[in-house]
């Protein structure tokens, strides 16, 4: 008699843990978090816990399971917090290691070039061109011969670097503090 008793008070929890199962998937506003243990429980988590022993009654382990009633919208909302405030200081991380990286390569460009441009007017002789101006005059000017030219170039409005005897062109001379 004993034995069927406990039978039987198996098969009815049993039951009531497909009903369970069944009642989970049917929920749309609320969504159930269903931790399976063995032989464990965690009394501060929870609520209800229904021991139901397993089909297999040679295992003579019983499943604890522990609900805990949680609602899916707002644990996506805390997700999506989670992950904006991540990006957000993952940005502002970038943005700070650039600014000091622009810092620092700022500061050793004005050390290597520390001096003091100086423009001077000059007169055209024949057979001179901005290629021998630059070379005679971009001694100490910190880019190539070309940047140079283009620089001439640009100070002077000319389109080309084709230059005419007794034209002035203003040159820049970079004095370097040696």
């Amino acid at each position: 008699m004993h034995k069927i008793a406990i039978a039987s008070k198996l098969a009815y929890r049993f039951y009531t843990y497909l009903l369970l199962q069944h009642t989970l998937q049917s929920s749309f506003t609320k969504f159930y978090n269903v931790f399976l243990y063995f032989n464990t429980a965690h009394p501060k988590k929870q609520t209800h816990i229904p021991k139901i022993c397993s089909k297999n009654l040679l295992t003579n382990k019983c499943l604890v399971v522990i609900i805990k009633k949680t609602n899916v919208r707002k644990e996506i909302l805390l997700m999506k917090k989670k992950v904006f405030y991540g990006f957000g200081i993952l940005v502002v991380c970038f943005m700070i290691f650039m600014m000091g990286h622009k810092l620092f390569s700022g500061n050793q460009q004005v050390q290597a070039s520390g001096g003091v441009t100086v423009y001077k007017n000059i007169t055209i002789e024949e057979g001179d061109t901005l290629w021998s101006i630059a070379k005679t005059y971009g001694e100490n000017y910190t880019g190539s011969t070309r940047s140079y030219v283009n620089t001439l170039l640009e100070i002077n409005n000319l389109s080309s670097d084709e230059v005419q005897a007794g034209e002035s062109l203003i040159i820049p001379i970079h004095t370097g503090a040696q």
